[in-house]
């Protein structure tokens, strides 16, 4: 298969979970902390349209590719934590695979955010490690995830084969036992992603001071783009919290 078809096959991934997934949210959106969160599904679209963009140009950066998988992971996940909520909890049985659906939100859901943001942080601008410290961050960063990740479905797998409700991370569901730890485990691997973005936007920061002239436009550009998703990662935590809902 050529890059071309991968190229056009995961954006159209994208596009189709994505859309799906805030369709959804969209029609269900009295569930608190469910109908607001639509806005999340868009932006793992953007992400894909962008490293469509990436690799249309210049299709040898793995920049472009990290964003195209990122984007296509991320509305994955999107869309099994809306389908296993509306199967599940809404109305239960409506849709068929609610516990395969529930399986896929727990595990899925914190791979996204280093394919969009911590390693095209780190490659930026080159598709290279700037040092080998970063190198070295970027391995323990992702190989930390990944552990944390693998658990967690390993865990939930014999969850989802008898109560899979208990895998929705949503407001007045307690999971407990494996459930719990499973969830646990996977809002670990997601802080452990925020955290990793946040010291590689310094790192950028940084690499932006280094540099001379023109160099540094680049930098400045990709600095902006990272701050408003993570502004919008943070205001997105905290409307729930604003609101007052669980």
């Amino acid at each position: 298969m050529s890059r071309a078809w991968i190229r056009h096959g995961l954006l159209s991934t994208a596009v189709l979970l994505g859309a799906a997934g805030a369709v959804g949210s969209l029609g269900t959106g009295d569930l608190p902390g469910n109908g607001d969160s639509w806005s999340l599904a868009v932006l793992f679209i953007c992400f894909a349209l962008l490293g469509w963009f990436i690799v249309g140009r210049r299709s040898e950066l793995p920049i472009g590719w990290l964003y195209l998988a990122g984007g296509t992971v991320g509305a994955a996940a999107f869309l099994a934590s809306w389908w296993s909520f509306e199967s599940l909890l809404r109305d239960p049985g409506s849709l068929p695979g609610g516990p395969v659906a529930a399986w896929l939100a727990v595990w899925l859901s914190p791979l996204s955010w280093p394919l969009v943001l911590v390693a095209p942080l780190v490659l930026f601008p080159t598709g290279r490690v700037r040092t080998r410290r970063w190198f070295w961050f970027m391995t323990v960063t992702g190989a930390t995830i990944g552990i944390l990740v693998v658990v967690a479905a390993a865990l939930s797998i014999p969850v989802a084969a008898r109560h899979a409700a208990e895998l929705i991370d949503g407001p007045g569901h307690a999971a407990t036992g494996g459930a719990g730890f499973a969830i646990g485990l996977s809002a670990i691997a997601r802080l452990v992603a925020l955290v990793a973005t946040l010291i590689a936007l310094v790192g950028l920061v940084v690499a932006r001071h280094r540099a001379r002239g023109e160099d540094r436009q680049p930098y400045t550009t990709a600095m902006l783009g990272a701050a408003v998703v993570v502004a919008m990662i943070v205001v997105s935590a905290l409307v729930p919290v604003v609101s007052g809902q669980r």
